[in-house]
């Protein structure tokens, strides 16, 4: 199987966008080689560079923005939720934003899209606004009750201490938003940073500010500095939708390999994007000037930094990538460290060699059916051909075909799983673990009678078991064609906006 085709890129000059425009208004955008797969950071991003040249592929790619994440309209991303991502230049117009734009409940806002907040004013002295909570509605004789919390503590109230909500605008007249006189205060007793504000019956103006305060898309209301109430101030992170030359601090990347974040994307078309993707749009990132106004320039991936570091599992794109159990795009968790039989069945084989039916149809390659543990631990030991050696990684044609290296380039390699990333070390470990205990069914070590009826077979009794270094590749291969339709183009970047 070539893991490393033959890859031709044309030398373009003037603007890459114009000519991707060009090409897809005669027949739709070109679908580039299938993006290889090799070991080494260098050669990996050099073939991922003539894959992924620039945004306009990143975005239209077999896997890429446009058919993982707005293929259809008015849903997920395409002209529906935020980020819009259903043309190349709503896409561009994306960097340096804020995320979470349309949070309409500011305690759902994740950290690193929290706001600059307004500033209280009260008494000669300013603070950082954190949030605003209400406490009681109103009824027919007395108004709402809320509290109003801050960054530091308040100074001391006194008869005369009115408190003022100010947008600060460098350079410009401060804007007052909202404003309370000392009869309406009352400090919370148990929160130094906290004080009551109590509205009146006929408060109606001032309940309808507070309570659309915090809601980070409408940008006349009050801002908070700590939406979410945890303690911490987000806008002094530094993250954005897409900050430029940092993906590390871009939400984008983080949504798409940080499930603490919410759920991994692309939520629904999780075939249509891969590790390959991921890694240029880390690169695409960090190439960018602070304004973005090279956004749609070739790609260096030569001065692109190590990332991102992540542990989500990717289907194998193809025919049947729908049914391998993959979608939605998930984190993989970690193989229990037991080795025995029933653990690397379930956790390593299932999910790594049967992706795209490969040991799982009716005519298996390499003649080795693994579709039901029965059957793939009789045929790995007990066929015509064995391909483990209780007690013997060393011997083990299994064992050999997961810690096989592939030298950069090579047009060829038999590592397994073929068209994937290498085992990880901790899986490879007890694999050969498992071996090394007699490669038992149903148990996890050989307590007696080693192989043959001999002794037990340990790691000083056999050369070469320690599992390598493994450098992981960058994920799975393109193997057909898409059916989702071509994205659109926009030649404008300024009329693209949402």
């Amino acid at each position: 199987m070539s893991l490393a085709p033959r890859l031709t890129v044309g030398v373009a000059s003037g603007s890459l966008l114009a000519l991707a425009v060009a090409s897809i208004a005669c027949s739709g955008p070109p679908r580039p080689p299938p993006p290889p797969q090799v070991p080494d950071p260098p050669a990996r991003d050099a073939l991922v560079a003539a894959y992924y040249p620039s945004l306009a592929q990143i975005y239209q790619g077999a896997q890429g923005i446009y058919r993982g994440c707005g293929p259809n309209g008015n849903v997920c991303h395409n002209a529906r939720q935020y980020p819009n991502m259903n043309t190349l230049g709503a896409l561009a117009l994306n960097v340096g934003q804020p995320c979470n734009q349309l949070q309409d409940d500011p305690t759902h806002m994740d950290d690193w899209c929290e706001r600059q907040g307004d500033t209280v004013r009260i008494g000669g002295v300013s603070r950082l606004l954190a949030y605003i909570q209400r406490l009681s509605e109103a009824t027919e004789t007395v108004g709402s009750r809320w509290a109003i919390v801050v960054q530091g503590d308040f100074p001391m109230l006194t008869a005369q201490t009115d408190l003022n909500i100010v947008r600060e605008r460098p350079g410009v007249a401060d804007v007052n938003l909202i404003s309370f006189d000392a009869r309406q205060l009352q400090p919370d007793p148990a929160r130094p940073n906290a004080v009551f504000v109590q509205l009146g019956v006929n408060d109606e103006r001032d309940d309808r500010a507070l309570t659309r305060a915090g809601v980070p898309a409408e940008r006349d209301a009050i801002q908070f500095g700590d939406a979410n109430r945890n303690g911490t101030f987000g806008v002094g992170l530094g993250n954005l939708l897409i900050n430029p030359g940092h993906p590390e601090r871009s939400y984008l990347i983080r949504r798409l390999i940080d499930p603490s974040a919410g759920p991994l994307m692309p939520l629904a078309n999780c075939c249509s994007w891969s590790k390959e993707s991921l890694r240029a749009l880390w690169c695409w990132i960090a190439n960018l000037r602070p304004d973005g106004s090279n956004a749609m320039d070739p790609i260096d991936y030569t001065v692109c930094p190590e990332g991102p570091v992540e542990n989500v599992e990717y289907p194998q794109p193809g025919p049947m990538c729908e049914n391998v159990g993959l979608c939605p795009v998930r984190a993989r968790d970690p193989v229990p460290d037991i080795p025995t039989w029933a653990n690397i069945y379930s956790n390593i084989v299932v999910p790594r060699c049967g992706g795209s039916m490969c040991h799982r149809s009716a005519n298996p390659a390499g003649s080795l059916d693994l579709g039901t543990s029965d059957v793939a631990y009789e045929q790995l030991l007990h066929s015509m051909m064995p391909r483990v050696v209780p007690g013997n990684p060393a011997m083990s044609l299994l064992y050999e075909r997961i810690t096989l290296t592939c030298p950069a380039g090579a047009e060829t390699c038999r590592r397994m799983p073929q068209s994937q990333a290498p085992l990880p070390a901790n899986e490879i470990s007890l694999i050969n673990r498992w071996i090394l205990s007699g490669a038992r069914q149903d148990g996890m070590a050989v307590d007696g009678g080693g192989v043959d009826g001999g002794d037990v077979v340990t790691a000083t009794d056999v050369r070469d078991v320690s599992p390598p270094d493994v450098v992981s590749d960058i994920g799975a291969t393109d193997t057909g064609p898409s059916d989702t339709p071509a994205p659109p183009v926009d030649v404008e970047m300024d009329a693209a906006a949402e």
